[in-house]
């Protein structure tokens, strides 16, 4: 069985495959399907770093490609935070806490 974070996974590779593209369009529907596979994982493991690493990835892409700087900032500011969480948690894992 595959972990709930596997879907995530696929969906950034998608979106990074989609990123070379050069069209907005299908890179916004991987990253869109990516948030969601990573929301799904974290309902079901809310500490599962990998998930939530993939989530802020995802975000950090989706900052990329949007044209409000509001927006981009915000984006951003929560893939930092998500990011943070994610290597206080696999620091935490390692450390046999």
């Amino acid at each position: 069985m595959s972990a709930p974070s596997d879907t995530a996974s696929y969906w950034w590779e998608q979106a990074f495959r989609n990123a070379a593209g050069g069209s907005a369009e299908p890179l916004r529907a991987s990253i869109a399907r990516g948030v969601q596979a990573a929301d799904r994982a974290l309902t079901a493991q809310p500490d599962d770093p990998q998930a939530i690493l993939y989530k802020s990835l995802l975000l950090r892409m989706l900052a990329g490609v949007e044209s409000e700087p509001a927006a981009q900032t915000r984006l951003v500011h929560e893939a930092d935070s998500l990011h943070a969480r994610a290597a206080l948690l696999n620091k935490k894992k390692t450390a046999g806490l």
